[in-house]
């Protein structure tokens, strides 16, 4: 049977006339259904609340005039934003199309304050200063100019027309001032993908990409031996490189690698032979000190035969010694490094894996 809810009269005036909730919030306070309330409202006769009904000529000024969205009028009359939409298609007032506006760029307001006063059904003009000023001097695209004005992209093409700007085919576009340096951090050092960088700095993919190509940067392949989870790579080769790298840096960088054994047992040389050889293979131009202990990815450890190149899946094999050896190590300016690549110099013939 049922749990009837004890919902007295004076209770449901105060949460209902004077607290001003609705029977969905009645509702999940007291934990019953919305009907559940809607029935008690009428039992005790209760008139229901009705909202003041939207009127045509407040939503030409609101939608057309002042340019406002459905959710910015929905929350200005307690409306849902689909309720509005109804209510334009119900006084069949034109409604504008979804434009995504890029956040990089700003127009000044004293270009955006004669565009506010468009009129309904009017011609949406665009002084030619402001499209000269946006499109030739910006450097803007016909898109980010439309989404910005909140029009269509046919719109602004017919304006730079009138005024005779010429349009410019999408080939001689400027490149974008984007910082390479810190695109190339991004990618190599930090392991962050196209896509992500393209979003942090507002481009597309196929941009980020043009200034890694510009600096021989090769795109990371995930497939094959690259990538953690092909069946190749073995658990044990993984855990001997994290190992070995984790406890090199540790031990030069930050002192901490002398007391870890663990991976000084796996090699035949000690900690100063290792640092002894580093510094031989300092770049010219560059300092140990200021390049590569205090300053992160100025110069980094680079395998001259490549990691991806051995194959091994324990500290007593051939190749892992290979792999790690002193004569195998050496220091790099990050983006030659990044060049390199997992590129090989001459032929090498790995070791098999018995």
């Amino acid at each position: 049977m049922n749990k009837k809810f004890e919902l007295s009269e004076d209770s449901l005036k105060v949460l209902y006339i004077d607290q001003e909730m609705t029977s969905g919030m009645i509702a999940m306070k007291i934990g019953c259904s919305r009907r559940t309330v809607s029935r008690r409202l009428k039992e005790f006769d209760i008139p229901m609340m009705r909202k003041p009904e939207v009127t045509q000529d407040e939503l030409i000024e609101l939608y057309t005039h002042q340019r406002l969205s459905c959710k910015e009028i929905a929350e200005r009359t307690g409306y849902r934003s689909w309720t509005i939409g109804r209510r334009l298609k119900k006084y069949k007032i034109p409604t504008r199309g979804h434009s995504r506006q890029p956040s990089r760029f700003e127009i000044p307001k004293e270009f955006l304050k004669d565009q506010l006063k468009s009129t309904y059904k009017g011609k949406f003009e665009i002084p030619k200063y402001v499209l000269d000023d946006l499109y030739t001097e910006r450097k803007m695209t016909i898109a980010q100019i439309a989404a910005r004005f909140r029009c269509d992209v046919t719109t602004i093409r017919q304006r730079l027309k009138e005024h005779r700007i010429a349009i410019q085919p999408q080939w001689k576009r400027k490149y974008l001032p984007l910082p390479e340096d810190e695109i190339i951090d991004l990618y190599v050092n930090r392991k962050i993908s196209v896509a992500s960088i393209a979003k942090r700095f507002g481009c597309s993919r196929g941009t980020v990409e043009k200034r890694l190509i510009k600096h021989n940067i090769l795109r990371r392949n995930t497939a094959g031996k690259n990538n953690g989870n092909y069946k190749g790579v073995t658990k044990e080769m993984k855990r001997l490189n994290v190992i070995m790298s984790s406890g090199i840096r540790s031990s030069i960088k930050r002192g901490k690698g002398k007391r870890r054994v663990k991976w000084l047992s796996l090699i035949p040389y000690t900690h100063k032979n290792l640092i002894r050889h580093l510094k031989k293979t300092i770049p010219p131009g560059y300092s140990w000190k200021d390049d590569f202990i205090n300053r992160k990815n100025i110069l980094q450890i680079d395998h001259i035969v490549p990691v991806s190149a051995f194959n091994f899946s324990e500290p007593e094999h051939e190749d892992f010694q290979k792999c790690w050896a002193l004569n195998n190590l050496r220091l790099l300016p990050r983006i030659e490094n990044a060049r390199k690549n997992a590129r090989l110099d001459k032929p090498f013939q790995p070791s098999l894996l018995m």
